[in-house]
């Protein structure tokens, strides 16, 4: 560990990091239209970048000084398929492509309902890890509340609760910021322990394959997810502080048709007997695709960046797709056309 991450793990007070980054650290929100709603999204300053970037590598490091077997569901976030390194949308429907049954639900106003205190605790165990790893496990911590308020007493609750809710909270000071740079890994850690380990215990017991792309938690297996099985599920949810959104739930089946996680389809390939299924890129996916290239080749939006994430979940899908159709190739070769335009630039 370099020296300078070895001073900030020395550190119990992040509100200290607020006066090393310079400025004033602020994030303003705005109202903007994000699939076919209007959301209040967070636009972050320099400082209150450079202060997330600060906050978040202590965190790592004390993720990181837990030790090989303490520390792995936070460093490897399993379930997690949404904001890990090498994810995308694809390879998380692809974890589901032996299930014959499916159980699709979604966290309602995900972000803004995180309980800081909760997030809170977690933290203090991070960083105190050493003190308190003999009696509190990780998995213990997200469902004992006894346990939980022994860490509310830790001297550095507090601190670390006000850095939250100073900068790292929502409009109101609660729950995590949308467009906050740290938002998306807080919500994984959180997440993490408060769910995603409650419902893998839930999960291995039923052969139950789960992956959880931000607010969205699929479910699939060789049989029915029945419905007291799925309350079940739901009470993990609701336990660490989140509501369902039972609209845009969903019990589905093969045999219904293709069946579509996180917007990429899964379907049988009846030329194969072998293939339990095989990947379909959306119409409306390839058609998103092809307008933000060709909005970004006509000068019309300046972001290849964004651009690029979307290409590079295509290319992965035309790599593992075993006959590409005519479509696949057209979209392939704009791909290609992107990727040419934006190498002169960079």
């Amino acid at each position: 560990m370099r020296q300078a991450d070895a001073a900030l793990l020395g550190l119990h007070n992040p509100l200290q990091f607020a006066h090393m980054v310079g400025g004033h650290p602020q994030i303003h929100f705005h109202w903007k239209e994000v699939g076919g709603k209007h959301r209040l999204i967070g636009n972050p300053n320099a400082s209150m970048r450079a202060l997330h970037e600060l906050f978040g590598q202590w965190l790592r490091n004390g993720i990181y000084a837990m030790g090989k077997v303490d520390n792995y569901p936070l460093r490897r976030l399993p379930s997690s398929a949404a904001f890990v390194k090498g994810s995308n949308p694809l390879k998380n429907a692809q974890r589901h492509s032996s299930g014959k049954f499916f159980y699709i639900t979604d966290i309602w106003n995900a972000y803004p309902s995180v309980d800081l205190e909760k997030l809170a605790v977690l933290i203090v165990y991070i960083q105190k890890h050493h003190e308190y790893k003999t009696n509190i496990s990780l998995f213990t911590l997200g469902v004992n509340v006894s346990l939980q308020q022994e860490l509310r007493r830790d001297q550095s609750f507090h601190s670390i609760r006000s850095f939250l809710e100073s900068f790292c909270s929502g409009v109101r000071g609660e729950g995590l910021a949308v467009g906050g740079p740290l938002s998306p890994y807080l919500f994984n850690l959180y997440c993490e322990v408060f769910i995603d380990a409650q419902i893998r215990k839930i999960c291995d017991g039923h052969f139950i394959t789960y992956t959880r792309y931000a607010d969205d938690c699929v479910f699939s297996r060789s049989k029915p997810v029945i419905g007291d099985l799925r309350k079940d599920l739901r009470g993990c949810i609701t336990r660490a502080g989140f509501n369902v959104n039972h609209r845009k739930s969903k019990v589905l089946s093969r045999e219904m048709g293709t069946v579509f996680v996180t917007k990429v389809g899964l379907r049988e390939n009846p030329s194969d007997a072998k293939a339990e299924s095989i990947t379909v890129f959306s119409r409306k996916k390839r058609r998103h695709l092809h307008g933000i290239i060709g909005g970004y080749l006509a000068m019309q939006m300046d972001w290849p960046e964004k651009v690029s994430g979307f290409v590079a979940e295509f290319i992965h899908y035309y790599k593992n797709v075993k006959i590409p159709t005519a479509s696949d190739r057209k979209t392939f070769e704009l791909c290609k056309i992107f990727e040419r335009e934006w190498a002169k630039h960079r």
